[in-house]
C-alpha cells in the first residue's frame, strides 16, 4: 500500500512539472499579428494615417495633356465672335496653399496671353465660358489680368501655324495677390504670382489652325 501511495505521488510531480514547462506568447495590444491585424482585432494601420498627398495635377474634360486644343477655346470660337475659355480642375496643392492661379502662354514663343488669380484655396475648378471680366462672382474673389488683347479675361490662341500652348497652375501662399488692379496686364499678373508661388503644375496642348 506504501509503494503505490508514493508511485501515484511521484506520476503527480512529473504531471505538474510538464505543465509548468509550456510556454505561452502575450501579444501587447496593438502589436500586429503575422496577417497585419493587431491583437484588438484593429486594423495595423493608425485609424487616422493615410497615404501622402499625390503631386499637383492639372487636368480637363474637353481635352486631355497633349491634345489639339478645341478651336471653340481658340480666336475661332463662336465663329470669331468670342474666344471661350476651357473647364479646368486640379487637385489640391501643397500644405499652406491659401490660393490659386492659371496663366495661358503660347510656349512655343514664351507669348503670355491671359491669367486668372485670387481663386479661393477651397475651389478645385473653374467652369467653361467665365467671364470676360476682371473680378468674378463663380468663383467669388477670382480676378482676371488685362490680356494681351488689352481685355479682361481669357485669350486663346490666334497663331498662324502650329504652335503649343500651356495652362500653367500655380498654389500661392497667399489669398490675395498685392500690388495688381484691373489695369494689369497679364506679364505682371505672372510676376506677381511666380513671386508667391508654392507649386506648379501645366497642361501642355497643341493648337494647328484651320
Amino acid at each position: 500500500m506504501r509503494s503505490l501511495l508514493v508511485t501515484s505521488f511521484v506520476v503527480a510531480l512529473a504531471a505538474s512539472a510538464s505543465a509548468c514547462s509550456s510556454t505561452t506568447t502575450v501579444v501587447p495590444s496593438g502589436q500586429a499579428d503575422s496577417d497585419g491585424g493587431s491583437s484588438s482585432g484593429e486594423p495595423g494601420e493608425d485609424a487616422g494615417s493615410s497615404e501622402p498627398a499625390g503631386p499637383m495635377t492639372l487636368t480637363s474634360s474637353a481635352f486631355d495633356d497633349g491634345d489639339e486644343l478645341p478651336p471653340v477655346h481658340s480666336c475661332q470660337g463662336e465663329g470669331g465672335k468670342r474666344e471661350v475659355s476651357p473647364p479646368l480642375s486640379w487637385t489640391p496643392g501643397p500644405e499652406g496653399t491659401l490660393s490659386y492661379a492659371i496663366v495661358f502662354v503660347d510656349a512655343t514663343t514664351d507669348f503670355l496671353h491671359s491669367s486668372i488669380y485670387d481663386i479661393p484655396a477651397d475651389v478645385t475648378s473653374l467652369p467653361e465660358g467665365l467671364a470676360a471680366k476682371y473680378e468674378l462672382s463663380k468663383p467669388a474673389g477670382a480676378k482676371q489680368s488685362l490680356s494681351y488683347k488689352g481685355t479682361p479675361g481669357y485669350a486663346g490662341p490666334c497663331p498662324g501655324e502650329p504652335h503649343e500652348y500651356e495652362f500653367v497652375l500655380y498654389a500661392l501662399k497667399v489669398e490675395k495677390l498685392e500690388g495688381l488692379t484691373e489695369e494689369s496686364r497679364v506679364a505682371a499678373a505672372e510676376k506677381a504670382i511666380k513671386k508667391q508661388a508654392l507649386e506648379s503644375t501645366k497642361l501642355t496642348l497643341k493648337f494647328t489652325p484651320k
